[in-house]
């Protein structure tokens, strides 16, 4: 799916650069083809290490992604977050730390 329609699709309330942005910073950071991304690919599964490796490096490196966003906003790094579709809302500021909706920015 091109990352045009990934945008319109699952995300049509926000800029589709923005959008775009943030999913392929996703996946440079996981070192993956972003357009083989879907909202539901979980960090637990679809995104968990190969076994027989014995890093995490590019979950840690979304991980300070994360972190750095939080601190850069002063609120809260969320603690629950399992799917793309979770993690890209919550970097939109769609969702809170806590999963909870809070105003969506508009295109």
């Amino acid at each position: 799916m091109s990352l045009e329609s990934i945008a319109r699709t699952y995300y049509p309330t926000f800029n589709a650069d923005e959008v775009t942005r943030l999913w392929v910073l996703v996946a440079q950071t996981l070192a993956l083809d972003a357009e083989k991304l879907r909202p539901t690919d979980r960090f637990d599964s679809e995104f968990a290490p190969v076994k027989g490796y014995l890093t995490e490096d590019e979950l840690v490196d979304l991980e300070d992604i994360l972190s750095k966003h939080c601190q850069q906003h002063q609120i809260e790094v969320p603690k629950n977050l399992k799917t793309l579709d979770q993690f890209v809302r919550f970097m939109l500021g769609e969702t809170d730390a806590r999963g909870n909706q809070v105003l969506a920015r508009k295109r």
